[in-house]
């Protein structure tokens, strides 16, 4: 929710100080959070993070067939968003991810070579080293092959976009293999959130957990400033990646002290199977009123709404940022705080109502 209200309001100075804005190549603000977060969620709830590990090899293909075609769609949509902005000479920035190359490209990735590696790969293989593996490889390229001048520079030392494919949109091809490797990372914080759990000291430890993991996380960015390179949004390097590793972690554990909290009094070391009700629900499924409301009415709750739509959701965003920007135009407008404040609101509002809408009359379009 916090993308979508900023993809927009970046744009009205009155409203989002400077501060806050994309860093050009290197360094850390909050809108540089955005796309990492989106990837290392996605990871987190993946459906490889609650999949049986005994599955059948022919239940992995048919897992990897859906996410095979759930990545063609992203390439569709990238495809006709790079085509509209074309049209409609609608301005951006190559330094982010190239000339052509845009974020639905790099979600196209990240889906297909997470399944397509998780389906090769044995069963037992564990996220963690997948995660560990890809990011310390491709900071390596960075670090000692000079990737980073050629991505600064262009491949072939012109510093331009010209030229063929890759060369055009280098940043968001190699950006790619970083974004994998947070992926990774997320389905590995998601096997632990979403293993089944009995009693409410279950879950305690499973905070435990995340905590020291949270702090470690902390702690290597710092170890990974100082001795590899600062966090770069556009190279996505390893700092990046435990960066937004932390940055999540972090939010995802203030948001569970919260749940653990309010259910302490209900759930103290009660045997919860005694009452046929599973403790994960009441953790990260959503608020207790809505799951429960949802079995026998429509529940209007924003934040289950926008869980069940999130890339529709981000997309919606991205369309209507694009429309208002058209409309009126505030890079060279002049636009008062309450004006600003105004139109930044509106648009969040319908953002809100069109997902909550889908929520409450289930409708569910199905392409990530």
């Amino acid at each position: 929710m916090s993308t979508v209200i900023c993809i927009l309001a970046v744009d009205f100075r009155e409203v989002f100080h400077p501060d806050y804005h994309k860093t050009r190549v290197y360094g850390y603000s909050l809108m540089d959070t955005g796309v990492g977060s989106f990837v290392f969620m996605a990871g987190l709830v993946a459906p490889e993070a609650r999949a049986d590990p005994n599955q059948n090899w022919g239940t992995r293909k048919k897992n990897l067939k859906k996410s095979l075609t759930a990545a063609t769609v992203m390439l569709i949509i990238g495809a006709l968003r790079t085509g509209i902005l074309r049209y409609l000479d609608y301005r951006y920035s190559a330094l982010e991810y190239g000339r052509d190359w845009n974020f639905f490209f790099t979600l196209a990735v990240v889906k297909a070579g997470s399944s397509v590696i998780l389906t090769i790969l044995p069963l037992a293989t564990s996220p963690w080293i997948l995660a560990g593996a890809l990011s310390l490889f491709y900071q390596t390229l960075l670090s000692h092959f000079h990737f980073s001048d050629k991505l600064l520079n262009g491949l072939w030392g012109d510093d331009s976009h010209a030229g063929g494919f890759l060369n055009a949109n280098r940043e968001g091809v190699f950006s790619s293999f970083g974004m994998l490797g947070l992926y990774f990372f997320g389905l590995a914080i998601g096997k632990i959130i979403f293993q089944k759990r009995e009693t409410f000291d279950e879950i305690l430890r499973m905070f435990g957990k995340l905590l020291i993991i949270c702090c470690l996380a902390w702690i290597l960015t710092v170890v990974s400033h100082n001795n590899t390179q600062t966090a770069s949004r556009c190279h996505a390097n390893l700092t990046y990646t435990i960066w937004t590793v932390a940055h999540n972690l972090t939010m995802v554990i203030s948001i569970l002290s919260v749940e653990i909290l309010t259910n302490a009094m209900c759930y103290r070391s009660v045997d919860l199977t005694k009452t046929g009700e599973s403790a994960t629900p009441h953790v990260m499924g959503g608020c207790k009123s809505c799951v429960e409301r949802s079995r026998t009415v429509s529940c209007a709750c924003l934040i289950p709404s926008v869980q069940q739509s999130e890339l529709h959701y981000f997309i919606l965003g991205n369309i209507l940022t694009g429309t208002v920007n058209m409309v009126f135009n505030p890079q060279k407008s002049e636009f008062t705080y309450t004006q600003s404040l105004a139109i930044v609101t509106a648009y969040f509002l319908i953002c809100n109502a069109l997902v909550t809408v889908m929520f409450v009359k289930k409708i569910r379009l199905k392409i990530w």
